[in-house]
């Protein structure tokens, strides 16, 4: 009976061993730097461990004894052999594409107009309150005032700031000799949304640093004045001008127009060109765009038809709702019709997510990209940066329940880029949509499961509405 519990003893002393290594070997896998370990006893452990070659056919063994159905040979990869999808992004465990019955859809929709948001210069040449140039010594204000909302989501905010950039754009040059200042007022309660929120942080840097747009703080108090003396220099008291930014004085208003379902956006292609001034300050305007525009613009594309677009998934995160949750199946299904159709496309498919992700990376995926398909969301708001190339596209997928196509989509149109939607439902929207607050929140709170071949089919006529498209540039 001893000499028993003694053999069980070392057998659970080499399990738990066992456990423990891969266990290691789990975590060391999952460790992309470990440069800073270098010349460490942990450096020195990790190569240990991958150099013995008896652990590794140990902990290859008892992995696979359980997984290996009887009468077959366990397979024989290796531990350090990279995964196969190593282009993804990592994601956590809330964010894995899963298995779903796909959703039945109505039939793509694509070229919509939205009318009451796609003449821009019509809303800016409108009369407003008070002194529209306020003139002072040697300055022309350009101002824009924001209001808080009610729905604090960020892409709501960026309804009335893309508004006011189109508004600086359109009337910063005339004939006026006088330099002419941009001027951004902010509430005091809004201020805590601006500098939290990655993308609305990177935008107003962008405005701030290439646009020169001065930003005052609201905060009640009637100490804007003095901040505005600041910013602009107009401290001389030869005229005894007093300027008080009230709304009144503001030239252009974002509030005063019905920004409940779109966006007013002019001015998308300078949008990008600052941005290349910011990120990219050594590299040239023709530089950047051959390097960022799509492969359409080349003269590749027109004499090779496997040159395909660059197309992006980009998805939400679980817990946000409207999470695309085939989304790994999606990239495969794409990319096996695609291969066999003989139109490759110039590089791979990629699933991202921007929660949490700077700006700039959230601009260089749009830029990147010239095909992007994605649920209903605020990581949309970016969509004027697909605008840095020709002939690029948004395909946007709504839940059963909530469709509001203007939304993105007068975004998309106003910045230039080809917009289409599919409404996955086997009715109508027209007459199914959620009206009271519980029944949107729900619809708001589910997750996608499109069918693949629909989204095979609906992709396959966008890539050729994007060759059509690319034939039409001149070389």
């Amino acid at each position: 009976m001893l000499e028993r519990l003694k053999v069980r003893g070392k057998a659970t002393v080499v399990v738990s061993l066992v456990v423990l290594v891969l266990a290691a070997i789990s975590t060391l896998q999952n460790v992309t730097d470990l440069s800073r370990y270098q010349g460490s006893p942990i450096s020195e452990g990790i190569q240990s461990i991958k150099n013995d070659t008896n652990l590794n056919a140990t902990i290859q063994r008892e992995t696979t004894k359980e997984l290996t159905p009887p009468g077959q040979e366990p397979s024989k990869g290796n531990l350090s052999t990279p995964s196969n999808h190593s282009h993804w992004p990592t994601e956590p465990p809330t964010a894995t594409s899963i298995e779903c019955d796909p959703s039945p859809n109505q039939p793509l929709v694509k070229g919509i107009s939205f009318p009451q948001y796609e003449n821009a210069s019509a809303y800016f040449s409108r009369d407003f309150p008070g002194d529209k140039n306020m003139m002072f010594p040697t300055h022309n204000f350009v101002m824009c005032r924001v209001h808080p909302v009610g729905k604090s989501h960020f892409p709501h905010v960026m309804q009335q700031l893309y508004g006011c950039y189109s508004y600086w754009q359109e009337n910063l040059h005339d004939k006026s000799q006088l330099e002419k200042i941009p001027i951004l007022q902010v509430p005091a309660n809004m201020r805590g949304k601006l500098e939290r929120n990655p993308f609305l942080t990177g935008f107003l840097q962008i405005m701030t640093k290439q646009l020169g747009v001065k930003v005052i703080v609201d905060d009640g108090k009637n100490q804007a004045d003095a901040i505005m003396e600041i910013y602009c220099n107009t401290t001389t008291t030869k005229s005894n001008q007093t300027f008080t930014p009230t709304a009144a004085n503001f030239t252009f208003v974002p509030q005063d127009f019905d920004l409940s379902g779109g966006y007013i956006l002019s001015h998308a292609k300078e949008l990008n060109e600052l941005v290349r001034e910011h990120f990219y300050p050594n590299m040239t305007s023709m530089a950047f765009r051959e390097t960022n525009d799509n492969i359409c613009a080349s003269k590749q594309a027109m004499s090779n038809e496997n040159v395909g677009p660059r197309i992006g998934i980009l998805n939400r995160k679980a817990f946000n709702g409207r999470f695309l949750s085939n989304a790994e199946n999606l990239e495969h299904s794409l990319r096996s019709v695609i291969s066999s159709k003989n139109q490759s496309v110039s590089s791979s498919i990629q699933i991202y997510f921007f929660e949490d992700r700077p700006f700039q990376e959230q601009v260089e995926f749009f830029q990147g990209n010239d095909i992007i398909l994605s649920p209903h969301g605020a990581q949309l708001t970016g969509v004027p940066f697909l605008a840095n190339k020709a002939c690029s596209q948004l395909l946007e997928l709504f839940p059963k329940r909530y469709w509001i196509p203007s939304f993105f989509g007068s975004l998309a149109r106003n910045a230039g880029v080809q917009y289409s939607y599919l409404y996955l439902s086997d009715n109508p929207p027209e007459g199914e949509q959620a009206t009271s607050l519980r029944e949107r929140v729900h619809a708001r709170a589910q997750s996608l499961c499109p069918n693949p071949q629909e989204i095979v089919s609906v992709v396959l006529q966008l890539i050729n509405d994007w060759r059509q498209c690319c034939n039409t540039l001149k070389p």
